[in-house]
């Protein structure tokens, strides 16, 4: 298994490669940082590499695991089918409203 750690500038994205012919050029991403460029480090480390986003890890529902991926959303040119892997969907109360929206940005 090949692993990449990125540099996002906060939280997390790893970057995960089959070393062998049968399964790659498949890459698997868990996390994706929050500030802006995150989406951005990881869509220049796929051109780079070479391979195509297979599966998306979210760990949890902070800001600075997920939001990259919206960016790398936005910056691919056809429509693809990535499998999004995330935790049970947070329980949303009077004192956590902000998670409901973070929620429906990732699904979007």
């Amino acid at each position: 298994m090949q692993v990449n750690v990125l540099d996002v500038g906060d939280g997390g994205c790893s970057v995960f490669r089959c070393p062998f012919d049968s399964c790659f050029p498949s890459a698997s991403v868990v996390d994706c940082g929050g500030k802006k460029g995150a989406g951005d480090s990881l869509w220049k480390h796929l051109q780079v590499t070479g391979g195509t986003l297979e599966r998306m890890v979210v760990t949890h529902f902070d800001r600075d695991h997920w939001f990259g991926f919206r960016r790398v959303a936005d910056l691919l040119d056809d429509p693809v089918s990535v499998e999004l892997i995330y935790p049970r969907i947070p329980r949303i109360d009077e004192s956590a409203t902000h998670l409901e929206a973070g929620y429906l940005a990732l699904i979007s």
